[in-house]
């Protein structure tokens, strides 16, 4: 019995695979590094050396500098190391620094440089590698974490505290201090202590205003709508006249005490009573709801 087996597309002979495919049944990719796209069937090592941006036998790393992959995950060394790198090394794939930065560098990829706000006091780096904050004091005239920010330009001698900017040696002239700004004094005074009570009362006296009136137009619906279902809870009365057979319909107040209303004539006498579904209402002798 014979069993014949198809060969693999990308086998060019039963045991030789085609440019760019290697292994037992040719399904593997020589990497994109090898030159001419050729390598060897069983291992994949390169058989023609890399191309220049590659090294390694397979010429699957990037050369010292150089990182970079497609959008396929495919490996193509096309970008530079950033320049704060240390030894100009970084990850093949992310760019990340993994030997750290050059002094005054910071960042994951060392992209950043620090602060020249930064008094590095004869110190290798003026900054911390994570986040740029300056190890030492900010030069004359600057602040924040970095020495990013500058001084109130009214600042007396320019000098202004180094996390919060607020003048130290006070400003300039009647100018006063408020926060990291130097302002007047009449400035200041609308800003002082005194008038933040005063204007959150008038803020809450407002809220409460609102409220009771909220409150009031709340307690009329309710009202209206008790009052809706007393009227509703009436009943009827009905009268009848001895000398006719037309009966007189009028609309009898059980809950809400008001008056009993009567027939215009003696003759009517009541005869009989029945639920009021609201029947009636408004008829002369009977007060509306």
């Amino acid at each position: 019995m014979f069993v014949w087996l198809q060969r693999p597309l990308r086998c060019k002979a039963c045991d030789t695979c085609l440019p760019e495919y290697f292994g037992s049944y040719c399904n593997q990719t020589c990497s994109k590094g090898c030159l001419a796209n050729k390598c060897n069937d069983e291992s994949g090592v390169c058989v023609n050396g890399c191309l220049p941006q590659y090294i390694g036998d397979k010429c699957d790393q990037c050369t010292s500098g150089l990182w970079g992959e497609d959008t396929n995950g495919n490996l193509i060394c096309s970008s530079t190391c950033n320049e704060g790198c240390a030894n100009n090394a970084c990850n093949d794939r992310s760019g990340i620094c993994y030997l750290g930065c050059k002094p005054n560098w910071f960042g994951y990829k060392c992209n950043a440089e620090c602060s020249t706000n930064c008094r590095s006091d004869e110190e290798t780096t003026r900054c911390s590698a994570e986040n740029g904050t300056c190890y030492g004091e900010c030069l004359e005239g600057f602040f924040d974490h970095d020495c990013s920010k500058k001084c109130d330009d009214k600042c007396l001698n320019a000098a202004c505290d180094r996390l919060t900017g607020e003048c130290t040696n006070g400003c300039q002239g009647d100018m006063k201090v408020k926060g990291s700004s130097c302002v007047s004094a009449s400035v200041a005074a609308s800003l002082s202590p005194l008038m933040i009570p005063l204007s959150v009362g008038a803020g809450a006296l407002v809220v409460i205003a609102v409220l009771i009136v909220a409150l009031v137009c709340t307690l009329r619906r309710i009202f209206h709508r008790k009052r809706e279902q007393r009227c509703n809870d009436d009943n009827e009365v009905v009268y009848a006249n001895s000398s006719t057979p037309n009966l007189k319909v009028i609309n009898k107040p059980v809950k809400t005490r008001r008056p009993v209303p009567t027939p215009e004539s003696s003759a009517y006498s009541e005869t009989s009573l029945y639920v009021n579904t609201g029947e009636g209402i408004g008829n002369p002798g009977y007060e509306n709801c």
